[in-house]
């Protein structure tokens, strides 16, 4: 997963286990987890900085496995079967986002930090909050939801049914992020942002061939600054896209 080393589930001694392979032939290394604490894993997603795993199993159990450490530890654990899904590193690596089930009908998005282990609601569901994705620049969390529930006659049976209500939202990650459906404020009259913004984009697009042309790109090896969150009134910052 690091480009040195690939990680998996292995279950050839019989028991269910993550296994460790090099890039450079070395003997595979299993880490010997105990079959009590790992259970039998459903997903594993790995961190794209740290040394660490994050493991789903059939416990309805999130794991953060430490690579390097040889540890295991319970980040969270939901009552309802199929609990926890959807598991999304941050790009830099601190934050899990991830589904999980409340109750038979409802599921909402969680975020652990993986350096405190402490885990936040990140929604308010209505229905159904689900597979959460980060955005590259830091600024919101995307999901998918069932929250805006507008009824319409049925074209073929005499009722109600509701058309559309799972779709694409975003919440911002902190305050001073706007609302990417709306665009900044100007002067009436005032029109010169516009035609700055044409120019823009016009310029940066040939940058951007260019760069791409020519492979180079600085960023590249750039680690991912860690993503703040402001988590005071951050479910009241969700936006329908």
């Amino acid at each position: 997963w690091d480009g040195k080393r690939l990680a998996f589930v292995s279950d050839a001694t019989g028991e269910d286990d993550i296994e460790i392979h090099r890039e450079d032939g070395k003997k595979p290394r299993r880490m010997g987890l105990p079959p009590a604490l790992l259970g039998r894993p459903i997903s594993l997603a790995p961190s794209p900085e740290a040394p660490l795993l994050a493991v789903t199993n059939h416990r309805n159990a999130l794991l953060i496995v430490d690579v390097d450490a040889g540890t295991c530890r319970t980040a969270d654990v939901s009552e309802e079967q199929g609990g926890i899904t959807h598991v999304a590193w941050s790009p830099c690596g601190c934050w899990v986002a991830y589904t999980k089930r409340v109750d038979s009908e409802t599921t909402l998005i969680r975020i652990l930090d993986a350096r405190t282990g402490v885990t936040r609601d990140a929604t308010t569901p209505v229905l159904g909050d689900c597979d959460p994705g980060w955005d590259p620049a830091g600024d919101f969390l995307y999901f998918l939801s069932s929250r805006e529930l507008e009824p319409a006659y049925d074209a073929h049976r005499f009722g109600l049914s509701f058309h559309g209500a799972h779709r694409p939202h975003c919440v911002a990650l902190r305050a001073d992020v706007k609302n990417p459906l709306l665009k900044a404020l100007t002067p009436p009259g005032d029109h010169s942002s516009d035609s700055e913004g044409d120019g823009d984009d016009d310029g940066s697009d040939s940058d951007d061939d260019d760069s791409y042309a020519d492979g180079s790109d600085s960023n590249d090896e750039d680690k991912c600054p860690p993503i703040v969150i402001e988590w005071e009134g951050l479910r009241d910052r969700v936006v329908a896209l």
